[in-house]
């Protein structure tokens, strides 16, 4: 999934999850000069240098050699979970989001 993230003054995009996921991995996608990136999960925010990617997993195993899911796509009954939301440093970029299963 791509998004594209305007100027850190504004809104930070939230990030949903599109499958089930036990690893994600948000990087700045190179069509322009890498700002870093600003992200906001569970109250904490963190920032990125440029060009590094910021990775969520729980590397704990739940008895099966994998990680607890950390997110759901959107199904009848509810909203896709958010991974956290995401801001540029510097100018517009757009970042690119993989999700493992």
């Amino acid at each position: 999934m791509k998004v594209t993230l305007y100027l850190a003054v504004t809104t930070a995009i939230p990030i949903p999850s599109t499958q089930p996921a036990r690893r994600v991995e948000i990087l700045e996608d190179g069509s322009v000069i890498a700002q870093g990136l600003v992200i906001t999960r569970a109250g904490v925010t963190e920032t990125t240098l440029p060009g590094v990617p910021f990775v969520i997993e729980d590397r704990v195993a739940t008895g099966a050699g994998m990680g607890r899911i950390l997110g759901h796509p959107t199904q009848v009954y509810r909203a896709a979970d958010i991974y956290c939301t995401v801001a540029s440093k510097g100018a517009a970029t757009t970042v690119v989001v993989r999700e493992f299963d």
